[in-house]
C-alpha cells in the first residue's frame, strides 16, 4: 500500500509491502508513535485493519485520530505482561502462524 508521501520520503520508502511485521525504536519523542499513527491511517485508506499492540497503557486515542485513524475500524491489544521486545514479537508470531 502507499505511504503519506512525508512518511514515504523520511523512511525512503514509497510503500511498504504487506504481509509483513514492521516495528519502529528509538529515543523518547523521536516519532516512533507519529510513524505508527501514519501508517496506520494508510493501512486504513487501502482496506486494511491495523493492529495496535499496546505493551506500556500509554496510547493517546485523541492523537491517532488527530493523524486520521478510526478506530472503530482498528484492533487495539493490550498486554502489559509483554516486557521486552522478544516477548512482543514471540506474541505476534503466535497469532499469525
Amino acid at each position: 500500500f502507499d505511504l503519506h508521501p512525508q512518511l514515504a520520503s523520511s523512511i525512503g520508502f514509497k510503500d511498504l509491502p504487506l504481509g509483513h511485521l514492521y516495528a519502529a525504536y528509538g529515543l523518547s519523542d523521536s516519532g516512533k508513535s507519529a510513524i505508527m499513527l501514519q501508517m496506520a491511517a494508510d493501512c486504513q485508506k487501502s482496506g486494511i485493519i491495523p493492529i495496535f499492540i499496546i505493551t506500556e497503557k500509554k496510547m493517546d486515542w485523541r492523537r491517532a485520530q488527530s493523524h486520521g485513524v478510526d478506530l472503530s475500524k482498528s484492533k487495539c491489544i493490550i498486554r502489559s505482561d509483554l516486557k521486552h521486545l522478544e516477548d512482543v514479537y514471540d506474541y505476534m508470531a503466535q497469532k499469525i502462524r
